[in-house]
């Protein structure tokens, strides 16, 4: 695949339906490299040197002639020439019919400015629209922080269009506020450190980035993405915490059930030392008959551990180690 290639820096881009903001914030570094008072012309109205003549008692006024300009009326003009050029420039045929008559590049860029935004009580109306949805913004639990911050910038620039620009300070207080449960602890953790004040959007936006999954809330969870197939990042709140609970439950009831007899009664561990009661290393009664059956039963013996040599298949009475010590003490001297 090819490589994309920019925009030239010598042609102003191309004014199209639906594009005009993007238009907008190219056309106004485009026209400001051109001269350094092109974009002046464009904020501020120019209006051609003129001459007054005195007859008698009556005084007329006409244009100055191009011949007699004053060098900063000469650099004004040409300014102004620049700018409406690069405006002529970047429109189709259709919109050039509503500029073709201007003589000024402001006359030209407010008629387009209109027809694109609206009058002022329009723009007003969707600057009080992307104010309001800038307040209510939230990240939702599924969302990453890209997308996230693609939302955040894309309100930004268009409260920037309709004539308000947020500040990187109200932008990183709001998007602290937006975030999701699973950021608390980054969010604690900046407060605390009284970085908010002095930390940019793109410096919160890329400490995000950092910023994982809890680990402990995985392994709760993995109970709940086996049975229900649905990821824990996709999961909102409520049913991640119920899920939770679940989990923590069934443990807990699959310990007990996994206690000796004696434990599950009183609740307490059993004795370590086999002799001090009647039952086995392994919870159960010493019973010779279970004895025998459990010798015949090869399931049955790999579950035995030897206390002696903590080999399986065997009891420490029946261990090779504990029959020659026996035979060493009973043998004659």
């Amino acid at each position: 695949m090819a490589p994309k290639e920019g925009a030239s820096v010598t042609r102003p881009p191309l004014l199209e339906q639906g594009n005009y903001a993007f238009w907008k914030a190219r056309m106004r570094v485009f026209i400001s490299a051109l001269d350094d008072q092109a974009w002046n012309s464009v904020v501020t109205q120019y209006v051609p040197p003129a001459a007054s003549k005195t007859e008698g008692s009556s005084t007329t006024v006409s244009l100055k002639p191009y011949s007699q300009y004053m060098d900063d009326e000469h650099k004004a003009h040409v300014a102004n020439s620049k700018a409406l050029n690069a405006i002529f420039t970047a429109v189709d045929e259709g919109q050039f019919k509503m500029i073709s008559n201007c003589e000024t590049a402001k006359e030209a860029w407010d008629i387009l400015q209109v027809y694109h935004e609206g009058t002022n009580a329009v723009r007003d109306s969707k600057l009080q629209y992307y104010t309001t949805k800038f307040e209510d913004l939230k990240m939702g639990e599924d969302e990453t922080v890209a997308e996230f911050n693609g939302r955040v910038r894309d309100i930004a620039n268009k409260s920037f269009q309709f004539g308000k620009k947020l500040k990187d300070q109200k932008l990183v207080r709001k998007v602290l506020r937006a975030l999701p449960r699973r950021f608390n602890m980054k969010v604690t953790a900046i407060y605390e450190n009284g970085r908010m004040g002095a930390m940019t959007l793109d410096e919160l936006m890329g400490s995000l980035e950092m910023e994982m999954f809890p680990t402990k809330a995985k392994k709760e969870m993995a109970f709940a993405s086996i049975n229900t197939g649905i990821p824990y990042e996709k999961m909102d709140a409520k049913e991640s915490d119920e899920i939770a609970n679940i989990t923590r439950n069934f443990s807990r009831f699959m310990k007990k059930v996994g206690k000796k007899p004696q434990e599950r009664a009183s609740g307490r561990p059993l004795p370590q030392n086999p002799s001090s009661t009647k039952y086995s290393q392994q919870g159960e009664p010493n019973n010779p008959q279970l004895s025998k059956f459990k010798s015949t039963n090869p399931n049955l013996n790999r579950k035995l551990q030897c206390r002696e040599c903590e080999g399986y298949g065997h009891i420490q009475s029946e261990c090779a180690n504990t029959l020659k010590r026996q035979e060493n003490l009973t043998a004659p001297c």
